[in-house]
């Protein structure tokens, strides 16, 4: 088994209380790569289509990033064990520049746009351990679901503005919504340089690193996935109703806007419920733990959804979507604290456990598109939409009764 060395120091930041810039600061960062982020999602499989492929073939293509993701979860952990946020920050705008750069100025082809949802893919895994770094190192335990919850708004609304800004830049040309996704990922990083004097570490481990192999790796995914294989299952699921109201939620969209104007606002009633996630979480926080709080919220979430797709239509659909995805909503910034909460419990394996979470995500985005599509070739769009939102409830209510109150995970656990 690998060995990982760390003595524990009390930096003088470490009883520095959390600052209002260094949150605005990162979330200014953050909403700039969202932004960049939601036009390349829109628009990389337009510009695929454009080369008069398959739909299969633009499902590839987009699919590859999803497998790079994985192995970054795999990657990560081996390659940067102790890195910070700073780093993390860094290594997105690398990725993301290289990302806007392959495609803007490029001539477009199979193999440019393939090599480009690889570097994508790689970007979208530094971003997401960016957010762990910097809310286990800079912010306060107390604030910490709270900084989840408005990551969660930044990135529904740049999410909602991304399609409609990258609708308009494609009228002028293909390329040029890649230009301004170049722009806005050298605006996030120059946000992030402006404010990082104000993003103080509260302390940490210092550790020396000793090599291992990607079996030794595989081996601390077993031992953790032992521990948390039923939080695992739920968040699975959690993100495969995401994955479907991106793939055939959009397809729904477009048959319901035929015969009415309110199809154009299904995705809208599935995003716009996460701007309240703050005022959610500020009242729940209060009240109960984090994970009972994701798994009922996801529960009643997804029951209203299920009754929605199963029997309303029109603007009652409407309704149901945006009050099921109010709680929704709040699960996952629940979850994600709880997976943060349970790292720091590892110690220098805790960047293991965001692996593990992430491949979660990837496994979700790699597979989902493909098993929505066929489930809704057999049962129609919008009862697709229903089999995901019953596979979540039954994530929830499984997860309720099988996840004990305290999760006994630690370093010594793992060697």
């Amino acid at each position: 088994m690998r060995h990982r060395y760390h003595a524990r120091h009390i930096t003088k930041h470490e009883r520095s209380p959390i600052t209002l810039p260094a949150i605005l600061g990162y979330l200014a960062t953050m909403l700039f790569f969202f932004l960049a982020d939601g036009i390349v999602a829109y628009s990389l499989p337009i510009v695929t289509q454009d080369l008069g492929v398959s739909i299969l073939t633009v499902g590839i293509i987009l699919s590859m990033s999803s497998l790079t993701g994985l192995i970054s979860d795999l990657a990560f952990p081996n390659l940067f064990p102790s890195k910070t946020f700073r780093f993390y920050i860094r290594l997105t705008t690398i990725f993301g520049l290289m990302t806007a750069l392959s495609l803007f100025g490029v001539p477009h082809g199979l193999i440019v746009l393939a090599i480009a949802s690889l570097l994508w893919g790689v970007y979208f895994e530094t971003v997401n351990f960016a957010h762990y770094s910097f809310i286990s190192q800079v912010v306060a335990v107390k604030h910490r679901a709270a900084t989840w919850g408005w990551l969660e708004v930044i990135k529904a609304i740049a999410y909602t503005t991304a399609p409609i800004l990258a609708i308009w830049l494609m009228n002028f040309h293909t390329r040029v919504p890649f230009l301004v996704v170049f722009g806005f990922f050298l605006l996030g990083y120059a946000a992030f340089e402006l404010s990082k004097k104000w993003m103080q570490n509260r302390g940490g481990d210092e550790a020396i690193e000793h090599p291992h192999t990607l079996k030794q790796e595989l081996h601390v995914w077993r031992v953790l996935m032992k521990k948390v294989w039923h939080i695992y299952g739920f968040y699975l699921t959690l993100v495969l109703l995401d994955v479907s109201f991106w793939s055939v939620g959009i397809l729904l969209a477009t048959e319901l806007s035929s015969d009415s104007t309110l199809g154009n606002y299904l995705l809208p009633a599935y995003l716009i419920p996460s701007l309240l996630v703050p005022l959610l979480i500020s009242q729940t926080a209060r009240r109960w733990e984090k994970k009972r709080t994701a798994f009922i919220s996801a529960g009643i979430g997804s029951l209203l959804l299920i009754l929605g797709f199963l029997f309303a239509g029109g603007w009652q659909l409407l309704l149901t979507i945006f009050v099921g995805s109010i709680f929704v909503s709040l699960s996952l910034p629940e979850i994600n604290s709880t997976f943060e909460e349970l790292a720091g419990h590892l110690g220098l394996f805790g960047g293991d456990l965001i692996g593990l979470q992430r491949s979660g995500n990837n496994l979700s985005w790699i597979l989902g598109p493909m098993c929505a599509t066929l489930i809704a070739t057999f049962v129609g769009t919008q009862l697709a939409m229903a089999v995901f939102s019953g596979l979540l409830l039954l994530a929830a209510v499984s997860a309720g009764l099988l996840v004990p109150r305290r999760i006994r995970l630690s370093e010594q656990a793992v060697l």
